[in-house]
């Protein structure tokens, strides 16, 4: 398929029917004007990923990620997007490695913001990896509370008792022993558990 003008780009949303044909499309359309077309096959990216045809592992992607000329608001875009809707870890890590960023805390807004399981676990992994920085552990267990779903709640008590986060005043129903920490350690499955209060 031949680049879209901008006015016909939104003979785009609804026109393709498997993954491989999209990023085909993505590939030769965006990179040519992104203002103009990034908006219009993200809108067709989240109603393939919808209805589980999208595939996010395609090397179209990965190259688009690896632009040098690829805006901080672009990236903003895709993840807006895109991330809410992944189902799988696996799919959400890959759009955070490709277009995430290396701050922690510009990370952690991302996962925040999309709030899916996925990206809980992926939000506790983040955390991990900025040991140390106690200010962003409470700035991110208050804002799970402030959304106030169980599934934050939860969260939020495993980062107070993980991180021994002593500045976040709240009384959690979910109480956890030091010996239990470990077992969240590189562990989806009981990460979910856990949270999804199963």
């Amino acid at each position: 398929m031949s680049a879209y003008s901008k006015q016909d780009s939104r003979e785009v949303v609804g026109r393709f029917s498997d993954s491989a044909t999209f990023w085909t499309s993505f590939a030769e359309t965006v990179p040519r004007s992104p203002r103009a077309f990034l908006g219009t096959y993200l809108r067709e990216a989240a109603r393939l990923m919808r209805v589980g045809t999208l595939d996010l592992n395609d090397k179209h992607l990965d190259t688009y990620a690896a632009r040098p000329d690829i805006s901080a608001i672009d990236r903003h875009k895709i993840l807006t997007a895109l991330l809410p809707l992944c189902r799988h870890l696996e799919e959400a890590e890959r759009l955070m490695r490709l277009f995430g960023g290396d701050d922690h805390a510009t990370r952690a807004a991302w996962l925040l913001k999309a709030g899916t399981m996925p990206c809980h676990y992926l939000l506790f992994r983040e955390m991990q990896r900025a040991e140390g920085d106690t200010a962003l552990h409470e700035r991110v267990c208050r804002e799970l509370i402030r959304r106030g779903t169980s599934a934050d709640f939860n969260h939020a008590a495993l980062l107070c008792s993980y991180f021994d986060l002593r500045g976040v005043r709240a009384t959690f129903a979910l109480r956890l022993q030091p010996y239990q920490l470990s077992r969240f350690d590189g562990s989806y499955e009981n990460f979910r558990t856990l949270i999804s209060g199963g």
